[in-house]
């Protein structure tokens, strides 16, 4: 892996190996070998290092694409469950205790409010992280069809500070691709170079 330094190399090294993952890094000891040119020696990848690793076993268990995303939605959709459901106790409580009266019509204008706002608040969410999640399934089966091209595709890798989608490896060199699950075209003049 080569590239400036801050681009994050170091942190997708490390989550290669933290998954078990055969790790060649350019800066160590015979990560390179020298090559003459008219300007004296240059550092190259070591080929037979870097082709190792591309066509070594790849079949250790790895995180897929959309899983953080997936969790973010079962976690915040058990939350607003859970919020109705106590709603729905704190209802039945007050009928209990006030039994048909002006109290309960209040405490049912308490819940309803609640039942309000979990529904314009939860719910959105939830279809957030759910798209989202879907959104990154697909790129993901999509990249890793380019397994047989020589291409290791890596998903959900955790920084520390955050994820990043997908990182893939491969002869034409690292790429991070972050997904978005927007429905529509991207209309290309919009896209500055």
């Amino acid at each position: 892996m080569t590239g400036m330094s801050g681009s994050g190399k170091s942190t997708v090294l490390g989550e290669l190996r933290r998954r078990r993952h055969r790790v060649v890094d350019t800066d160590d000891p015979g990560g390179t070998v020298a090559t003459h040119t008219a300007d004296g020696p240059e550092p190259v990848w070591d080929l037979d290092q870097i082709e190792a690793l591309i066509d070594g076993d790849h079949t250790v268990a790895h995180r897929v694409a959309g899983q953080h995303a997936r969790l973010m939605k079962n976690r915040y959709a058990k939350r607003g469950i859970t919020a109705v459901v106590l709603a729905l106790c704190v209802l039945v409580l007050a009928l209990v205790m006030f039994g048909l009266s002006w109290a309960m019509v209040g405490v049912e204008a308490i819940v309803i409010a609640a039942l309000v706002v979990i529904d314009r608040f939860m719910v959105p969410i939830v279809d957030r992280w759910r798209s989202g999640a879907r959104g990154e399934e697909h790129v993901g089966e999509v990249i890793d069809g380019l397994r047989s091209l020589g291409w290791l595709a890596l998903h959900d890798v955790s920084t520390g500070r955050g994820d990043i989608d997908h990182v893939i490896i491969g002869p034409g060199g690292v790429f991070t691709i972050e997904t978005k699950g927007h429905r529509g075209k991207i209309n290309t003049v919009n896209i500055e170079t």
